[in-house]
């Protein structure tokens, strides 16, 4: 795991966002590796909820007339 953050280091001094984030996916594939299946299709439903909630937060509200 030290190569990949050192690599991130890199990635992200050079404003290289992709490779950045294959570095980032390679350790999430690594780190979920191990997770059973259920427990990794929960957390993947529990980012889903948190992004949608991010998203309707962020949209902007209409005023009414």
């Amino acid at each position: 795991m030290k190569r990949r953050r050192s690599l991130l280091s890199v990635a992200i001094e050079r404003e290289d966002w992709e490779a950045a984030a294959v570095v980032l996916l390679l350790g999430l594939v690594e780190a979920t590796r191990d997770i059973p299946a259920e427990a990794l299709e929960e957390m993947i439903a529990e980012l889903s909820e948190e992004q949608t909630r991010h998203v309707r937060s962020r949209k902007p509200r209409r005023a009414h007339h």
